[in-house]
């Protein structure tokens, strides 16, 4: 599903600098290009080492809905490069990948195969799990799922198929259905004071679509919002906050208080469902957005084109959750 995003002198000094030293990893840490998958369908991807000797606690990054890059770029951000960095930096391994239907989407054209939930995330998840457990700098039994959006809804799934994993971190994610979630984010895009008329339209069609959600046609596939109806089937049928107790390992959640796309509603359905789990832990951020930054009040979408990573508290809390194990 789409987020309705759109790509003071001293504060612009400030940014310029944050922005030139973003763009180096932290001494110390290693970066080396991998694939992850066999075969035609292998995608590429980034695995960040911490400086010292492990083996290290490892988690994989898996990122929300979309045509994104490894690296979850966001205007000026680059929100998962940004938190490898900084997890490496308290000495976790990250591994994140391009997605199938990002690195492949014309062999997908070309041979008119359908996009599912399984190609866009469940099975290079499975895969990138299997190989952080095969790296010499890994501790194969302290391995990690972290999923942001939609990849924190499907998180547990790829967990749980993955096996013997120590525990999943679920920021961000959705326990309702797209349709609902779409339709309160138009909403909130029309609410804005002076929205313009091409966000305008863009939030009308997208009611429209969320509406057609909520009656899928018989047709796996017939397409709704450049998807087929048979990708969105899944999504219906699908309970995230149920694969989420039904997860074995460790469960952390994290929910902001600034995040329109994902709300209270959804943390709702993860404290539900997490209520009798002892391992489960849940934090509330009260200032963040959906991309883990401070943000105003107003919960505006233009926040994102704004520089400004994840937040340094999530990070290290993530990165602190993880340690104990």
């Amino acid at each position: 599903m789409k987020l309705f995003l759109r790509c003071q002198i001293a504060v612009l000094l400030m940014f310029f600098a944050q922005q030139v030293f973003a763009q180096t990893a932290p001494s110390g840490i290693r970066e080396r290009e991998v694939k992850v998958g066999t075969g035609e369908w292998a995608v590429d991807g980034t695995l960040t080492i911490p400086k010292g000797r492990g083996p290290f606690p490892a988690v994989l990054l898996v990122p929300g809905s979309g045509m994104g890059d490894r690296d979850v770029t966001v205007g000026p951000n680059k929100i998962f490069r940004d938190l490898a960095w900084g997890l490496a930096s308290h000495g976790i391994v990250v591994l994140r990948a391009e997605k199938r239907l990002t690195q492949h989407v014309e062999k997908f054209r070309s041979r008119r195969i359908m996009p599912s939930i399984r190609t866009e995330v469940i099975d290079d998840g499975v895969a990138g799990v299997e190989f952080l457990k095969m790296q010499p700098e890994v501790d194969r039994k302290r391995v990690y799922v972290l999923g942001h959006s939609q990849g924190a809804t499907f998180g547990p799934q790829i967990a749980n198929e993955a096996g013997n994993v120590a525990g999943v971190v679920l920021i961000a994610g959705s326990t309702r259905k797209p349709g609902e979630m779409i339709e309160e984010q138009a909403a909130h895009v029309l609410a804005k004071p002076g929205v313009s008329a091409e966000e305008r339209k863009g939030a009308e069609e997208a009611m429209a679509n969320a509406k057609q959600l909520q009656h899928l046609p018989e047709k796996d596939d017939e397409f709704v919002m450049g998807m087929p109806a048979s990708y969105w089937r899944y999504f219906y049928q699908y309970d995230a906050a149920g694969e989420a107790a039904k997860f074995h390992g460790r469960v952390l959640v994290l929910q902001f208080g600034r995040d329109y796309p994902v709300t209270q509603k959804d943390f709702a359905g993860y404290q539900k469902s997490l209520a009798g789990k002892s391992n489960a832990t849940r934090k509330v951020y009260p200032t963040l957005n959906h991309l883990m930054q401070e943000a105003k009040e107003s919960q505006d979408p233009d926040d994102y084109e704004k520089l400004g990573g994840p937040s340094p508290e999530v990070i290290a809390d993530v990165a602190n959750w993880i340690r104990q194990s």
